[in-house]
């Protein structure tokens, strides 16, 4: 009988810990917060914006060069705090567009292209 309940003691902190983990990554799930994808149209440089952007938990994932234009990746129940963000010029949604499959193809002789 002793050795049945130490073995007991030993299980009892284990379903403990088991229980702990899965109840923890219940809890994350369930809480889990969408993000939205937008591209803010603003003048550079992008230090301001940046620094909201990432006060509002969002993320800036890319800083364009020739526009003046951040991506960005925010949580999606603070996209009103975005609309009313000073220092922003536009906002776009940034998504994916795939390239549409070509309907025919051309073949143009060598002896047809002019040289530059």
């Amino acid at each position: 009988m002793e050795i049945i309940n130490r073995g007991s003691r030993r299980i009892l902190p284990i379903r403990r810990f088991v229980f702990a983990v899965f109840a923890f990554t219940l809890a994350s799930a369930t809480h889990a917060v969408e993000s939205q994808q937008f591209v803010l149209q603003c003048p550079a440089p992008y230090d301001s914006v940046v620094a909201k952007v990432e006060a509002m938990g969002g993320e800036v994932t890319y800083q364009y060069e020739n526009i003046g234009a951040v991506a960005v990746s925010i949580p999606a129940d603070r996209r009103s705090e975005l609309f009313s963000m000073s220092g922003i010029e536009a906002i776009y949604k940034d998504r994916y567009i795939d390239a549409p499959e070509p309907t025919e193809s051309a073949e143009i002789p060598a002896s047809d292209i002019q040289g530059v």
